[in-house]
């Protein structure tokens, strides 16, 4: 039988339905977060339109409209509504999802929603609307598209969207594909972790599957220096010590605009970066990030211990 596809227009008009009739349902569900979600769906949509074109992928745009408008499709169903859809689908899913966090209820569980609501039966679709939040070893390029478009749309605020859209539009190469979902993988472990939540299974193997793809010291210099890209250092340089160092790759030099910018710095590289040691002086800190390190010093302690002078036959690198 031949999976039920929608128009766009019949897909907003299924989720504006969707979402103003879900009060009746869940009456946590505010109008700001139903309009909040309602955007964010055509956001995901014009994502994975974005990212199909700028990576040349040559997918199916009918397939890319329907993952993108419903991914988000059950976000207000309720744990009873997801019990009820487990009867009629008994055999269809893993029942222990609705003893995982309720975040992912709507990505885990909402396939069978999407089943019996609207008779979307299209396994591509179901499969990476399944796993768009959690992810999963096994993502084709479909669900690894959605997936990205969720993290990435333009309408998500915050330094780990940010970094995460850099990484990913970083170039065409499609590596940065596997890149970009890598460092989603690693910033949602991060945030669970920080919360107490329970990590979901799928989530920490598909980290493992993508890992190799962003686990080089170079990948991470970028990140760090995206991490700080809020006009908190300067007159940056990065030297390649790979041949020098038994302990390290590369060594990031720069100097703080401020005290209080030096504070900053480390702020925002442990909400990025499980650090390995820092160590805090009044004009000079040092952060070790395994592979790297980095000095971040006042102007004159730059100038006094000049370490550029010490690093000056390493060979220097400049990243974009």
């Amino acid at each position: 039988m031949k999976s039920k596809l929608y128009t766009e227009e019949e897909l907003i008009e299924i989720l504006k339905d969707k979402y103003n009739d879900c009060k009746e349902y869940n009456i946590e569900a505010t109008d700001e977060e139903i309009n909040e979600r309602f955007n964010h769906s055509i956001g995901v949509k014009n994502a994975c339109l974005k990212i199909n074109e700028f990576f040349n992928l040559g997918l199916d745009k009918d397939i890319l409209i329907n993952m993108g408008l419903l991914h988000d499709y059950s976000k207000f169903l309720t744990i009873d509504d997801y019990k009820k859809l487990l009867e009629i689908y008994p055999n269809a899913t893993d029942e222990n999802y609705l003893t995982y966090s309720s975040k992912v209820h709507h990505a885990l569980l909402g396939d069978l929603a999407l089943k019996h609501e609207l008779g979307i039966n299209d396994p591509i679709i179901l499969n990476a609307i399944k796993y768009h939040s959690t992810g999963n070893k096994n993502l084709d390029i479909y669900s690894e598209v959605l997936m990205l478009a969720d993290y990435t749309e333009e309408t998500r605020e915050g330094d780990s969207f940010k970094n995460a859209r850099s990484v990913l539009y970083e170039s065409n190469d499609p590596i940065n594909i596997k890149k970009a979902l890598c460092y989603i993988l690693s910033s949602k472990i991060k945030h669970i972790k920080a919360r107490g939540f329970s990590l979901v299974n799928e989530t920490y193997y598909a980290y493992l599957e993508y890992k190799p793809y962003l686990d080089n010291p170079l990948d991470r210099c970028k990140q760090i220096l995206r991490a700080i890209d809020h006009n908190l250092v300067k007159d940056i340089c990065i030297y390649d010590v790979h041949d020098r160092s038994p302990l390290y790759d590369y060594v990031i030099v720069s100097t703080a605009v401020s005290n209080k910018s030096k504070d900053a710095v480390i702020s925002y590289l442990r909400a990025e970066f499980d650090l390995r040691s820092v160590e805090e002086g009044e004009f000079w800190t040092l952060v070790d990030l395994n592979d790297c390190i980095l000095h971040v010093f006042s102007n004159d302690a730059r100038s006094e211990y000049n370490i550029d002078r010490i690093l000056s036959e390493a060979r220097k690198i400049n990243i974009e």
